[in-house]
């Protein structure tokens, strides 16, 4: 992409226009006329402002700190050229709480729309990468240059040291895998304490079905053992009844005897 100018109501530029030329263009000026404005105007025409920064301690949010001085609303104008043609990109501003969300992208010259361009892709889609890429690599301000750490520019590096993967970012693959740790085990949560419980509940249950398993067998071996018992006591009864009956059996006949010999007296007697 060749940028060729720029108009801007963006902080302490009130309708101005920046314009460049082919190949390297150097911005000398005094301090505070504006260079660093431009830079931040050129990132939020490609990428937009963050409506939901806010201020914090030592750190002004994009929105805030290049409010026009006047008061204005933000809006901007870029005209480039880029895939073999000019474009016109345009940012206004409808609602002061969301600074340059109005986008428009037209072939310069004309009322025909960029297909496919809005406010949400403009810059990776131009350039070729993220927000956050641009940003550590390509376009890196006085306060940005301590490089700090990016999924995307960790993808971007990766592509150059590497077969040109970008999909690989060593912070995603070590919160992926953070996560999937803590899925399996955080503290006293997570799948493998659910799954330990689970085993030691299984374990309690297959001890106590070896114990009943146990018990089983020794209620069996008592039962065949009472079995064999019962078994000799009724061989036992069988054969004192037959030593009874055969008791009984003599003592008639020795009552039989003694009646015959009681008659045969009698008879020699009478």
């Amino acid at each position: 992409m060749l940028i060729q100018r720029m108009s801007a109501v963006f902080g302490r530029l009130r309708n101005e226009t920046l314009q460049l030329q082919d190949g390297l263009n150097i911005i000398e000026a005094p301090n505070e006329t504006g260079k660093s404005t431009w830079c931040a105007f050129l990132t939020a025409m490609l990428y937009g402002i963050n409506s939901r920064e806010r201020d914090k301690a030592g750190f002004i949010a994009d929105k805030n700190r290049y409010a026009p001085w006047d008061g204005g609303s933000m809006s901007g104008r870029l005209e480039c050229h880029a895939d073999g043609a000019d474009l016109t990109i345009t940012r206004t501003t409808r609602r002061q709480t969301a600074p340059m969300t109005d986008f428009q992208a037209v072939y310069t010259g004309t009322a025909s729309p960029v297909e496919g361009l809005t406010g949400a892709n403009c810059g990776e889609t131009l350039l070729g990468v993220s927000r956050e890429v641009f940003e550590r690599s390509a376009f890196i301000r006085q306060s940005g240059l301590a490089i700090t750490q990016d999924a995307g520019l960790e993808r971007r590096v990766a592509s150059l040291i590497s077969s040109g993967d970008e999909d690989t970012s060593y912070t995603e693959a070590y919160d992926a895998l953070k996560k999937q740790l803590n899925r399996r085990r955080f503290n006293k949560s997570g799948q493998l304490p659910a799954l330990e419980a689970e085993l030691a509940e299984v374990q309690q249950q297959l001890d106590s079905s070896v114990q009943l398993q146990q018990q089983l067998a020794d209620a069996l071996e008592r039962s065949q053992a009472l079995e064999s018992d019962v078994q000799t006591l009724s061989d036992e009864l069988a054969q004192y009844d037959r030593w009874e009956a055969a008791q009984k059996r003599r003592q008639l006949a020795a009552l039989t005897t003694d009646a015959d010999t009681a008659a045969q007296r009698v008879h020699s007697l009478t």
